[in-house]
């Protein structure tokens, strides 16, 4: 009796298909939105290894390591998890399939749902092999995406193997980097450094609560940024390390510029090769907003003053939310020649009507 059911065992025995592995493309694995205000050799979604959700949607390929067995027949399905990229507004527009063991399957269907893409296929049209499949997504922004720089997941299963790849989101900040704004070296010998906002002469001038994006020419780079100081005799020595931050895995990453400076201060930025330097001149911002009133009817007018010590014209958003931190309003303006703005609100048009908010 055990032989037998031993045999009829191993005549039912059917080799699953298999993911073996999953790999976002080197040039997709970053995607930005937005350009920043201030800058000179930063390139965004001009470099090869950066995608950019400025101009309407961007193409990723992945690369899937697949094991299809044709005694594993009937309809089969592969799932690609996307709800990390959801979470910040990133949608799927359109879903190809590319060179592999699928291409050219007149029965193979791809199926969008909420957070999930499926391709959908039958194993018997499909050769026994280990093989590569390439997949091709247009990803859109259908709304305004989060002020944030964050490494993005997405998870692809089929049977009952699971595999996952990443890319890394980029919303641009003010002032944008690159590795080519390099014109300093550590050990330089320097009459002076000229600093301006757009980094003319290898040298920026930041706010300090501003947002700092730098992009590196690689992919999966360090970016430090350090103390620095010159001798009487002009020589650039570098001090200690005051934050850094890798670009995995793509080259960009944002650095948020501490608001509470109390007095202008010099740093450097490292990208890539630590020789080579672009230094950073940090000033306060001394940004200060008020309300005009602090308790209104709801069909009076709501004033936002805002001041500041920058006096360059430069684009400011004003974020208010309920009191359950969800944003009810985002308005653009401009600051002026004196650093100032007005902002006017009527609460039943523009703030929900009635309750609690802040900016």
């Amino acid at each position: 009796m055990s032989s037998f059911t031993g045999a009829v065992a191993a005549a039912n025995h059917v080799d699953e298909s298999e993911l073996l592995d999953v790999e976002i493309d080197s040039d997709d694995r970053t995607v930005i939105d937005g350009n920043p205000t201030y800058s000179t050799e930063w390139e965004g979604g001009n470099a090869s290894n950066v995608q950019s959700l400025n101009d309407g949607p961007y193409n990723q390929r992945l690369i899937l390591e697949l094991n299809i067995t044709s005694s594993d027949a009937g309809q089969q399905e592969i799932i690609l998890n996307y709800s990390e990229s959801e979470e910040i507004g990133i949608k799927p527009d359109n879903v190809s399939v590319g060179s592999g063991p699928l291409s050219g399957q007149s029965d193979t269907i791809i199926r969008t749902a909420e957070q999930e893409v499926a391709i959908q296929f039958d194993s018997g049209d499909v050769s026994a092999k280990s093989a590569t499949q390439n997949l091709t997504i247009d990803w859109i922004a259908p709304g305004e995406l989060p002020e944030t720089d964050e490494i993005i997941s997405h998870e692809i299963t089929l049977k009952n193997t699971t595999d996952d790849d990443y890319y890394r989101f980029t919303n641009v900040g003010l002032t944008g980097i690159h590795h080519n704004d390099s014109k300093y070296k550590s050990g330089d010998t320097v009459s002076s450094i000229t600093y301006s906002r757009n980094g003319d002469n290898g040298a920026f001038r930041v706010w300090g609560g501003q947002t700092l994006t730098v992009q590196a020419e690689n992919n999966s780079k360090v970016v430090s940024i350090r103390e620095f100081e010159t001798t009487s005799g002009g020589e650039i020595i570098l001090g200690d390390i005051v934050d850094r931050m890798g670009t995995v895995p793509g080259p960009t990453a944002n650095f948020e510029i501490a608001d509470d400076l109390n007095s202008t201060k010099e740093r450097v930025v490292q990208i890539e090769d630590p020789t080579n330097i672009i230094p950073l001149q940090f000033q306060p911002l001394n940004l200060e907003t008020n309300w005009s009133t602090d308790k209104i009817e709801s069909d009076d007018s709501l004033v936002l003053d805002v001041n500041s010590a920058d006096l360059t014209g430069t684009d400011i958003n004003a974020t208010i939310f309920d009191s359950n931190q969800t944003v009810v309003n985002t308005t653009t303006t401009s600051l002026n020649a004196s650093g100032d703005a007005s902002i006017a609100y009527t609460p039943d048009r523009d703030l929900n009507g009635p309750g609690n908010t802040r900016q």
